[in-house]
């Protein structure tokens, strides 16, 4: 009992082993107070599989990032937040733009035709998009399984490695609010040096007279005339701009004893280093937990997200794709005696139009305007994406719990890339073409999971059993139209009926597995654990539908 306390004062409550907290009088004769063991006093839990367990009893190959490491680097994803974290696995953007894919290697390249990369899971669910959803503020660590031994739990799924993500949940308490801003700017490296105009003519003469020299075909220099109105551009450099980079995230946290809460928005928005380039994403979160009952803990866990990506033709020379030539690759083959825009601010393409002799095209070649490439290709990917997972947690008799956990998760994305007719003579993207990609991924999870515990003197042993079943539907429409006659451009506007296309494809499959675990070890010193599960997909027939994973594994500390 402590006497003479204000009502509007406050008390601090300490004990070793435990971390500090200051609750408010408000005016009561009697406070409850919870404790939280002290972080150094908590032994580190990863999860693993279906289960979490203490990282020391772990035999497999796993590693564990914690979220504040992720948050650091402001990356618009958290597989790009991973890059140079986890031994042995690699991680990479397929171009660098702003927006663009990133591939995560957890056991290298196994396949030449399929798909390498890991198996996600967010709480619980499994992920057919990575980790693009879900912001890295939002997360409270992330467990990469790598090996035979950590993995087969997983079955089939697993043979690329897991990368399973748990997200942030609320703490009981007054409500927090907590509020992140960052701002940066992106410039270039190094650069490949390119030569001036008065260089390339040095150069281009040399050459000339050396050829010359040899009999044959005679070759003009530049000289006289020719060296009137010539520009001095470096085209490389011309296409790079300081770019802006932003994010900006908004959390509330809380919640009473027996329910927590944590909610979260975020924005990120990316300049790309090259002109005409940029990504932008908004993203927010909801996590709910209440203990319905001492025995009976329920959840709610919602993401969702919208993400728009502008990119620039970035392919080698384009032949055969619908990426288009690289503007950095036209950048480096133009001459800088080529002006970029003329008088009349209009992108100047063939030398031979700009300076009225077609022997311009021998001097400095007949190349795109790289400034052109960017601008008069307009190619936007919009995503809408929503992971929602519904979790249940019993506790029964002789040490057993049961967690059940059912989600979905669904994207929907269009794609819009529109070549505008330019050039001399309207020789680039002629005719001009619109193509429009729409497509759905549906994917719904259901698992139900047992777990046991036991210690017996010097024994413990742990045993998990449950079931999986996993559905995931995907759709794709694609149409092409071309030779639009004004601002109407939209598929079916277009003045050539003949050469339009369309293309649909709908594809869908059930994986539904029986799995189960047991881990034994002696005085946390000698370990033994074995593994099993029966994978059975819709993808095949007969005996070859089901197939069985295992593994065994021991160790000592």
């Amino acid at each position: 009992e402590l006497n003479n306390v204000p009502e509007d004062g406050s008390l601090e409550f300490s004990y070793l082993g435990y971390e500090t907290r200051t609750v408010a009088v408000g005016g009561r004769t009697v406070i409850d107070v919870a404790l939280d063991m002290a972080s150094d006093q908590i032994e580190e839990l990863v999860v693993v599989g279906y289960a979490v367990q203490r990282k020391r009893d772990v035999l497999g190959a796993v590693n564990k990032v914690e979220g504040a490491e992720l948050a650091q680097i402001p990356v618009p994803s958290a597989q790009l937040a991973l890059q140079g974290r986890v031994p042995g696995v690699q991680v990479a953007s397929a171009s660098g733009a702003p927006g663009a894919d990133v591939s995560v290697r957890v056991r290298g390249v196994g396949s030449i035709n399929s798909s390498n990369e890991p198996l996600y899971i967010i709480d619980g669910i499994q992920i057919e998009g990575g980790l693009n959803t879900v912001s890295p503020n939002d997360i409270e660590d992330i467990t990469v399984l790598k090996d035979a031994a950590s993995t087969s739990i997983y079955g089939s799924r697993g043979s690329n490695g897991i990368v399973i993500i748990t997200t942030k949940k609320g703490r009981a308490g007054q409500a927090t609010v907590s509020f992140n801003a960052e701002a940066g700017v992106q410039t270039h490296g190094y650069l490949t040096p390119m030569v001036n105009t008065a260089d390339y003519i040095s150069i281009y003469n040399e050459a000339a007279r050396n050829d010359n020299a040899m009999g044959g075909v005679q070759r003009d220099l530049i000289e006289g005339s020719y060296l009137d109105g010539l520009a001095d551009v470096n085209h490389v450099e011309e296409l790079f701009r300081v770019a802006p980079l932003q994010r900006y995230e908004l959390s509330v946290t809380g919640g009473s004893e027996r329910t927590t809460y944590a909610v979260s928005g975020s924005f990120f928005d990316q300049d790309g280093i090259i002109k005409n380039s940029g990504y932008k994403k908004i993203s927010f979160r909801s996590n709910v937990q209440s203990d319905v009952k001492p025995w009976l803990n329920v959840g709610m866990n919602v993401i969702g997200s919208m993400a728009e990506t502008q990119s620039i033709p970035s392919s080698g020379d384009g032949y055969q794709n619908n990426e288009g030539g690289s503007a950095i690759r036209y950048a480096l083959f133009r001459t800088p005696a080529i002006p970029t825009y003329d008088a009349d601010g209009n992108y100047v393409d063939l030398p031979s139009a700009y300076f009225g002799q077609g022997i311009y095209n021998t001097f400095f070649g007949d190349g795109y305007n790289p400034m052109g490439v960017i601008n008069e290709t307009d190619r936007v990917r919009n995503e809408k994406a929503v992971i929602a997972a519904a979790n249940m947690l019993i506790k029964l008799p002789l040490n057993i719990t049961s967690r059940t956990v059912a989600g979905v998760d669904y994207m929907s994305g269009r794609y819009r890339q529109f070549n505008q007719t330019w050039g001399t003579g309207g020789r680039i993207n002629n005719p001009n073409s619109l193509l429009v990609e729409n497509y759905d991924n549906f994917n719904w999870t259901f698992n139900t999971v047992l777990n046991w515990g036991e210690t017996f003197g010097d024994h413990n042993v742990s045993a998990m059993a449950g079931f999986e079943a996993v559905r995931t539907t995907t759709y794709s429409m694609q149409n092409t139209d071309q030779n639009f006659a004004d601002d109407l451009i939209f598929i079916g506007k277009g003045l050539d009926e003949q050469r339009r296309t369309s293309y649909e494809n709908q594809q869908a499959f059930t994986l539904a597995s029986f799995f189960g675990s047991v881990n034994y070890n002696y005085k946390q010193k000698y370990y033994a654990a074995a593994t099993v599960r029966e994978d059975g997909t819709s993808r095949f027939k007969g005996r070859n539908r089901w197939g069985t994973f295992y593994s065994v594994s021991g160790g000592w500390n």
